[in-house]
């Protein structure tokens, strides 16, 4: 068992969720899915109650780190916020799978003496503030959950930073003026060192590792320069960015230009259709006028000839019979 890697793990939560996060991550939530309350629990199949081996239950820790938060003020002296942290919930995990325990006599005498060196640990480094540590048997690996309550002070503030290892590291710094950066990396510090001490105290004498397979860390040369094939990348795919939305504006304004074309085009070709149907329908007029008076001639012509033929029969009668004169 010696590539084991040991687990342990702080989350702070307030009366209600913090914006954007679970319905479940706040101090109702924590403290019910820790006790096995029904409907809180749904990513155990077959939940088992916990065994409290230290303190009160975690219900009883939710009522109270909330009745703490009815009264708390903030920094600013203000009334602590609905999502303001009260209640700290612990998690350390025995990294061997729960069958092999349960199946192996000798393998449960070791998770027992690990349970208990790890119940001691979190006494000793919590104090009064550790209120609860259940233990739970009904997931792949045993593990306990354990919840701290900071107390309140005489301004009614809530008292992190006298057990928290991050605020605790946090607040030193501060108070030694260091700026917001170094306080934030003080705290980074203060939880690696609660990690180590955990280690220290109790994960090595079961040869748990400290660290599981961790990523390489990269020399300072090497990290300059994925930084500055990064920025590069970033810059190229802004530039990218850019001549695409500048190929856009062309194309829109391409597609535009050749919609405004295609409409001046198409009304002048129906100006000239217009035209042209004008022009064919005063042709069809001028060949209908040219057909009447054509047919009118005719008619004037035939009733000529027929005049001049009855003149010519008239004519013919008057004229004197040469046989009559000859005589």
């Amino acid at each position: 068992m010696s590539d084991l890697c040991q687990f342990g793990h702080i989350e702070l939560y307030g009366v209600t969720p913090a914006k954007r996060a679970k319905r479940w991550m706040c101090v109702d939530g924590i403290t019910k899915e820790g006790a096995r309350a029904p409907g809180h629990c749904a990513h155990v199949r077959y939940p088992k109650v916990p065994t409290v081996i230290y303190g009160i239950s975690p219900l009883e820790v939710g009522a109270i780190a909330k009745q703490r938060a009815s009264v708390a003020r903030d920094a600013a002296k203000k009334k602590l916020r609905c999502d303001g942290k009260v209640l700290g919930a612990i998690v350390l995990s025995y990294p061997v799978p729960r069958l092999l325990v349960e199946n192996d006599i000798r393998e449960m005498a070791i998770y027992r003496d690990w349970r208990d060196q790890t119940k001691n640990w979190l006494k000793i480094v919590f104090g009064r503030y550790l209120l609860s540590v259940v233990e739970h048997t009904d997931e792949g690996y045993l593990h306990l959950h354990a919840y701290i309550v900071p107390e309140l002070l005489p301004d009614n503030q809530l008292d992190w930073d006298s057990f928290h290892p991050g605020r605790k590291a946090a607040a030193r710094a501060a108070a030694s003026g260091a700026t917001t950066k170094e306080q934030n990396a003080a705290y980074c510090d203060g939880m690696r060192a609660w990690q180590d001490d955990y280690h220290a105290v109790v994960g090595a004498k079961f040869s748990h590792k400290r660290f599981g397979q961790r990523r390489e860390r990269l020399l300072r040369m090497t990290h300059k320069a994925h930084q500055g094939i990064a920025k590069e990348r970033t810059d190229a795919e802004a530039e990218l960015a850019r001549q695409r939305d500048a190929l856009a504006r062309d194309r829109a304004r391409i597609e535009e230009d050749a919609c405004r074309a295609a409409r001046e085009r198409y009304s002048a070709l129906r100006g000239e259709n217009m035209m042209l149907m004008q022009d064919k329908a005063a042709l069809i007029a001028a060949k209908i006028l040219t057909s009447k008076a054509l047919a009118a001639e005719t008619t004037r012509r035939k009733n000529a000839e027929a005049e001049i033929e009855l003149l010519r029969q008239r004519l013919a009668e008057l004229e004197p019979d040469p046989v009559l004169f000859a005589a």
